[in-house]
């Protein structure tokens, strides 16, 4: 899937994007909203194979706008909000994911100390991901969208529960900081243990 990843983000999608030759704009950004998706769809499947989270970001799509200026293109808007909401459930799955999931005989301290050191690369990974400059505009946009429509009780709740990711993104990522600290100090016993069972 990462050829087609790299084709679409680096040849279809700017050809879709720059051209003015569509019909009807109404078909084109239909057209834009579902492609976005498709790479939001693809760019998750590509990074979570390689135990990554990454937070696809429509490209160019507030250009050299303000957030202030960006807020009063509808359909712009609704696909940043869009996009917030995805970046929502991405974030919350992963806040969600508290064990390495392997039960079986495999599951020991090992994997365990494995899984923490792991959940704390990605977390600070979305962590940076969410202070870049260009994901920053797009939550300012959102911000001033709410202002331009008044607060309307949608607009809120996504811009509320964005928000409330982010500490919780926060606060997961201190907390598996701590649980790395604690299991590095058994580690060392922890791969005896592994050695010695094998050779008996």
């Amino acid at each position: 899937m990462d050829p087609l990843l790299r084709l679409m983000s680096s040849v279809y999608l700017p050809q879709v994007s720059n051209s003015s030759s569509w019909g009807p704009d109404a078909v084109r950004r239909e057209f834009l909203a579902y492609t976005h998706r498709f790479m939001a769809s693809l760019t998750e499947a590509v990074n979570e194979a390689k135990g990554q989270t990454v937070l696809y970001m429509p490209a160019g799509e507030l250009g050299d706008r303000t957030p202030a200026e960006a807020a009063r293109g509808k359909h712009l808007t609704q696909r940043l909000e869009t996009t917030l909401m995805y970046w929502t459930r991405q974030v919350t799955n992963v806040l969600n994911k508290q064990d390495c999931g392997d039960g079986g005989q495999q599951a020991g301290p090992l994997l365990e100390i494995e899984f923490w050191r792991s959940r704390s690369l990605d977390l600070s990974s979305i962590r940076a991901q969410l202070e870049d400059k260009q994901v920053s505009m797009c939550g300012c946009q959102r911000r001033a969208c709410d202002i331009a429509c008044n607060s309307c009780n949608q607009c809120a709740a996504v811009a509320g529960t964005a928000a409330s990711t982010r500490v919780a993104c926060t606060w997961h990522f201190h907390n598996s900081g701590v649980f790395i600290r604690f299991l590095t100090l058994v580690k060392r016993n922890c791969s005896c243990l592994a050695c010695r069972c094998l050779t008996w």
